[in-house]
């Protein structure tokens, strides 16, 4: 994995084992470790679902403004809280899917969503 570190922006680009690709918006106030959160994700999911073959772009914002980054991707994440709790709003293709997601169950969360809606991220990547 790379990881570029910007100012306002990490990238972490492309593994060799997979075709994920993770944006990283950090900000000074955000309301969960998206840098700690998508590299576990994605190490989670080329461990768990290593024969993907599809291109799939994970955006994180770290805190609720979001700066629409979440909305960009194939899924985004949106740092939120819940009674005192931080967890992540889930979004596929820009749409919001869950309000909100336990940091502890990202990882589960959304291997099971990619395993059941493989057949979306195929027509989506024109894999058919």
């Amino acid at each position: 994995m790379e990881l570029y570190d910007g100012p306002f922006y990490k990238v972490l680009r492309k593994s060799l084992s997979s075709n994920l690709d993770i944006l990283i918006l950090s900000a000074r106030y955000g309301l969960i470790d998206s840098k700690q959160l998508a590299i576990s994700l994605t190490k989670y999911l080329e461990k768990n679902i290593p024969a993907i073959n599809l291109d799939i772009s994970f955006y994180w914002s770290g805190c609720n403004k979001g700066c629409a980054g979440h909305l960009l991707s194939d899924i985004g994440f949106q740092g939120c809280q819940q009674k005192q709790k931080a967890g992540v709003k889930i979004f596929i293709f820009g749409k919001e899917i869950c309000s909100f997601v336990e940091l502890e169950k990202i990882n589960q969360y959304v291997e099971k969503f990619i395993r059941q809606n493989i057949q979306l991220f195929k027509r989506r990547n024109f894999n058919e």
